[in-house]
């Protein structure tokens, strides 16, 4: 009995040292690792946080400053959305874009929020047809290519291509 006492406490004992050196190896790992990092320039790191910026800051800026930037992050941010919502989201701050801060990529952007908001293929630029569509959903799309044409975003060739 006593040999099988003495047995279990000589295993008992190589096995907890055997942790302790593997506690101690990882403590090592760790050091290591936090001596590493005081070499690397901090100002060069990008956190995730840095990375994405809140949506409110993205909005006011789009809004008040015209900033391009945040308004293709919210673009590309509403894209990824289903279709009911990126076509008014993305129409409410493209307007905005192309209206207030003349901004020409936002002309375009919402004249293609238009054509996908009423089922226009818009593949091939040379093949646009509104014509099928009812009075009530054509106006928009009209009213916005003409004003397009008048501040000269599109040209009259571009305008006279889309069959109404």
């Amino acid at each position: 009995m006593k040999r099988k006492i003495i047995y279990l406490l000589v295993v008992l004992f190589f096995l907890s040292c055997k942790k302790k050196e593997t506690k101690d190896i990882k403590e090592v790992k760790i050091a290591k690792q936090e001596s590493d990092s005081r070499d690397v320039d901090q100002d060069e790191v990008v956190t995730m946080n840095a990375i994405r910026t809140n949506y409110d800051t993205l909005v006011n800026r789009v809004k008040k400053k015209g900033d391009e930037d945040a308004y293709l992050e919210l673009f590309y941010d509403f894209k990824e959305s289903a279709i009911e919502v990126r076509t008014d989201s993305v129409m409410v701050y493209a307007k905005i874009m192309a209206l207030q801060h003349n901004y020409e990529r936002g002309y375009y952007d919402y004249l293609q929020a238009l054509y996908e908001k009423y089922n226009v293929d818009y593949s091939d630029s040379s093949k646009i047809d509104i014509s099928k569509l009812d009075k009530v959903s054509k106006k928009p799309i009209e009213d916005w290519l003409k004003l397009m044409l008048d501040k000269k975003i599109m040209t009259k060739k571009d305008f006279d291509a889309i069959k109404r």
